[in-house]
């Protein structure tokens, strides 16, 4: 610690004084060696970990693509009506009430992440896509109850989802 001292005289010639303490630190050429060392270390562990984290973030995204494929493909149903969607499904199928329950499960889930505050936009739409995917697929094959099921999904999800739900919104009756 320094102690920095002033004396002087006012206008009025009374005596003054200031009395000032500080410190001096001095440099450690060593001490920023390490700290430059801490730092370059700690950058690499977030570019590593980042790596990781982008690496994992396509890996799910893969997985859900690859549940979502073995999904429409285990059911000749849900195949046709997902490659064939300008035509229209024939419901023929021995597991319709199975198929169109993991349909309407994966729905659900997917659904459930639009209700959510989600700051990542490529999720976002990752899910959106996967919605319209699936929707889609239960829209040809599904009965009334199953369009009902959509919108109660919707009702359910926050404000905004007009702009892309819209489509969704299909009700039939009497078959059209």
């Amino acid at each position: 610690k320094w102690l920095f001292s002033l004396q002087g005289t006012c206008a009025d010639q009374c005596k003054v004084s200031s009395h000032h303490r500080y410190q001096v630190v001095e440099f450690n050429e060593s001490v920023l060696w390490e700290l430059k060392k801490l730092f370059e270390a700690k950058a690499e562990h977030v570019h590593q970990t980042l790596a990781l984290h982008l690496y994992t973030s396509v890996l799910s995204r893969l997985q859900v693509e690859s549940y979502i494929y073995g999904l429409l493909s285990s059911s000749s149903l849900l195949r046709s009506a997902a490659i064939h969607q300008h035509e229209p499904a024939s419901k023929q199928s021995e597991n319709l009430s199975s198929d169109l329950g993991h349909l309407k499960e994966c729905i659900g889930i997917l659904f459930g992440f639009t209700r959510r505050v989600i700051e990542d936009p490529q999720f976002q739409s990752d899910v959106l896509f996967w919605l319209q995917r699936l929707v889609s697929v239960l829209q040809r094959v599904g009965c009334p109850g199953d369009h009902l099921f959509l919108l109660n999904h919707i009702l359910r999800c926050p404000a905004g989802i007009g702009k892309w739900a819209a489509p969704f919104i299909q009700i039939k009756v009497l078959d059209n």
